[in-house]
């Protein structure tokens, strides 16, 4: 067959058969593996099933494995290995951030596709450097800017200053687009308008180099400052903060969760109505930023496991099936069978989840 037809026929094929067929041959293998036809391939099908990025506190008892990367069949695609004493901390495009402790040191931008690791400058921005603290923790997050091709991270740090004080700072740094810092330090950036609480270290989204942070109501005046703050990525400045929906009523401020479906803003909400047998959680969509205007697509059963703490949803499937929900959808072994959840819900508690934007076929087979 000449080669050009046969380059033709591959392109057609989904990337899951052609993976397989790499072991056709030689020849095939190198055409499959070439960067150029998995760029060729990757523009012809731009709406492939997603990857799940599974990531683990990388210990002995599991074999030190850092993270799978499954399609949604289960099947693991990609298994990757922790060189030391890692978990992932979140998931943007086709790079995983890791980290080996709860502080602000040792972050890592891993490409599981590489292999590649690429370590965030430790330390503060220099505007800061007279309040350097050993006990601080925070929020990292990053996206990619569009614009300019480029990445950006961005954190949010709590620490105790002296044994009176305590300080909030806030730093961005721009990195290129393989994920390698392009300067030597954090930069200072604004504080924010409105009051923002680390309660929680993955309350932040990243949605078109927009994040999104979930604020903590004022007890006095839970309408004031709005629900979410946001942060634009490109120009280093905050925007406004959005109202919730009128209608969404909760308890308490961990009745609430914020995630990415589709590329819109989330918010998942429990119902207060909702008992402990069988609870509900109801997703609204942000369709109107500058309006603040939410509209509420879904309302789902959940797992009694998910309180007092949401587990906001992953993705929604354009199957449906019969349109039944199966309430402990978050707990699964070898990410097909249904287990009991009371049992082996302590060894899943260190688990991240979120989805991988890499192409299938730039994942080589086996581990790395």
């Amino acid at each position: 067959m000449p080669e050009d037809a046969l380059y033709e026929i591959l392109l057609r094929l989904p990337a899951k058969d052609l993976c397989r067929l790499r072991s056709v041959c030689r020849p095939w293998r190198s055409l499959l593996s070439d960067p150029h036809f998995i760029a060729a391939h990757a523009a012809r099908h731009p709406d492939q099933p997603p990857l799940v990025v599974v990531g683990y506190a990388a210990r002995d008892r599991n074999g030190r494995v850092l993270c799978n990367i499954v399609d949604l069949s289960g099947r693991v695609v990609k298994r990757v290995h922790a060189a030391a004493a890692k978990w992932v901390m979140s998931t943007q495009g086709d790079l995983v951030c890791v980290t080996k402790g709860t502080g602000m040191r040792c972050c890592q931008l891993l490409d599981p596709a590489t292999g590649a690791a690429h370590d965030l400058p430790d330390g503060l921005a220099e505007e800061h450097s007279d309040q350097y603290s050993s006990d601080c923790w925070g929020s990292t997050v990053f996206g990619l800017v569009p614009s300019t091709g480029e990445y950006k991270v961005f954190r949010m740090i709590e620490g105790r200053y002296d044994c009176h004080n305590t300080m909030k700072l806030y730093e961005v740094l721009t990195l290129n687009g393989s994920g390698s810092p392009d300067e030597t330090r954090w930069r200072k950036a604004q504080a924010p308008p409105y009051g923002l609480e680390l309660l929680c270290l993955d309350n932040g989204v990243v949605i078109n180099s927009i994040v999104y942070f979930l604020l903590k109501p004022d007890e006095c005046d839970d309408t004031r400052q709005g629900l979410f703050g946001s942060y634009d990525l490109e120009m280093e400045k905050w925007r406004p903060s959005i109202q919730g929906p009128l209608s969404c009523q909760y308890e308490t401020w961990y009745d609430f969760k914020i995630t990415s479906l589709g590329g819109n803003l989330v918010l998942c909400c429990r119902k207060p109505s909702s008992s402990m047998a069988s609870p509900a959680m109801d997703i609204w969509f942000l369709s109107d930023f500058d309006k603040g205007l939410w509209t509420k697509q879904h309302s789902i059963k959940i797992s009694v496991l998910h309180l007092p703490n949401l587990a906001p949803p992953l993705l929604v499937l354009t199957d449906s099936g019969d349109g039944s929900h199966n309430g402990n959808w978050a707990f699964l072994q070898n990410y097909k069978n249904p287990i009991d959840i009371f049992i082996d819900v302590l060894q899943m508690k260190d688990v991240e989840v979120g989805l991988y934007g890499g192409n299938l076929l730039s994942l080589a087979n086996g581990t790395s």
